[in-house]
C-alpha cells in the first residue's frame, strides 16, 4: 500500500512461463503513468524472472523494494528496462515491489 496509491488501477499481469512459486500483480496511475509491480516468491529458493511491459506501459527504469527474512522494504539498485523488459532475481520467501521512474 506504500506504493499503490488511491486512484491507481490494477492492470493485467501474467507469469509466463508459469512458475508455481511466483505471483505477480501490476498497477498503474492514470494521471502520471507510474507503474507498480508486486512480485511474490513464496518458494525457498531464488528465482530469476523476466518482466515485460506491453502497449503503452513503457518506462526506462524500475526501482525494486524487497521485503524478506533479512530485509524490510529495502531499496535495491535501479534496474534498466530495455526494449520493454527487465530481468530480476527474486529472493526466497520475499515480496518485491518494482516502481517505475
Amino acid at each position: 500500500s506504500k506504493f499503490i496509491r488511491p486512484g491507481f488501477y490494477r492492470v493485467e499481469s501474467d507469469v509466463f512461463p508459469f512458475l508455481s512459486k511466483v505471483e505477480v500483480t501490476a498497477y498503474k496511475d492514470p494521471s502520471s503513468s507510474k507503474i507498480v509491480i508486486v512480485a511474490i516468491n513464496s518458494g525457498s529458493t531464488e528465482i530469476e524472472n523476466v518482466f515485460r511491459f506491453e502497449n503503452e506501459m513503457m518506462t526506462s527504469t524500475i526501482i525494486p523494494y524487497t521485503t524478506s527474512e533479512t530485509k524490510n522494504c529495502e531499496q535495491g539498485d535501479q534496474v534498466a528496462v530495455i526494449n520493454g523488459s527487465f530481468k530480476y532475481t527474486l529472493e526466497p520467501s520475499s515480496i518485491t515491489t518494482f516502481v517505475s521512474e
